[in-house]
């Protein structure tokens, strides 16, 4: 593919080689710290997710060089879903290292006006993370460590607009969940998709369910999230990054 063609392909993020609807724009800019200094080769990636789902799908990809751009960098991004439970990574790299990149994937409120993103210096990243856009994955639940088999994901949860979705290491799980204020949390009816599954993640996931059934707080220490009945830890997560 000459040079042109690829990156036409990359800025329009419709490379299957399908046929598509006319997609949707997500129009922003980007604002990088000041007088950040870019290499020569340095390249812009852009890739926008959809949280609605129990697993993060990427949903566009989009690449292009800096050098030479003013900004803030302003950016056009296709892509073809509903308008809805979005979240957007930005990375500057050059040589396969990364200079400079959003602090996980950012939740969207809305697609349709101008987003404005900011990113720091990549050595300068907050590891804290936070309770509504993170891909919290399991630890333990009442005191048992999290439990795998092969082929399956370990059990997890994403948080995102009142949303939960997640896996108990076997069945998906869906449900909703509620914070009025810092440190309270409460979980409604979570549902499972209720396959077959061996004994010990068939406890896990009896455990899991109990656990959210009688959350009341939580508490992030760094990027570690702890479920609580009042001061009794229930389950443990640990922040892992995005596909």
């Amino acid at each position: 593919m000459k040079r042109g063609a690829a990156s036409l392909c990359l800025a329009a993020a419709l490379c299957t080689g399908a046929a598509h609807a006319d997609p949707k724009l997500l129009r922003g800019r980007l604002s990088l710290p000041a007088n950040a200094e870019l290499p020569g080769k340095a390249m812009l990636r852009l890739e926008l997710f959809d949280m609605s789902q129990a697993t993060a799908r990427r949903l566009s990809l989009l690449e292009q060089p800096v050098v030479g751009r003013s900004q803030p960098l302003a950016f056009v991004l296709p892509y073809e879903a509903p308008a809805g439970n979005l979240a957007l990574r930005a990375v500057i790299y050059a040589d396969g290292q990364v200079l400079f990149a959003s602090s996980g994937a950012q939740p969207l409120a809305s697609a349709a006006d101008t987003i404005e993103i900011t990113i720091g210096a990549a050595g300068e990243r907050a590891v804290t993370a936070t309770l509504d856009d993170t891909d919290w994955q399991l630890v333990d639940v009442g005191g048992v460590p999290v439990r795998t088999v092969p082929g399956e994901r370990t059990a997890y949860m994403v948080l995102l607009d009142g949303l939960v979705t997640g896996g108990s290491g076997c069945n998906k799980l869906m449900g909703d969940y509620s914070h009025p204020q810092p440190g309270v949390i409460r979980f409604g009816r979570i549902a499972s998709t209720r396959m077959a599954c061996p004994p010990v993640l068939q406890a896990q996931e009896v455990a899991l369910l109990d656990a959210f059934a009688r959350a009341d707080a939580y508490r992030i220490d760094d990027r570690t999230l702890h479920l609580l009945a009042g001061e009794q830890v229930l389950a443990r997560f640990f922040a892992r990054a995005l596909p």
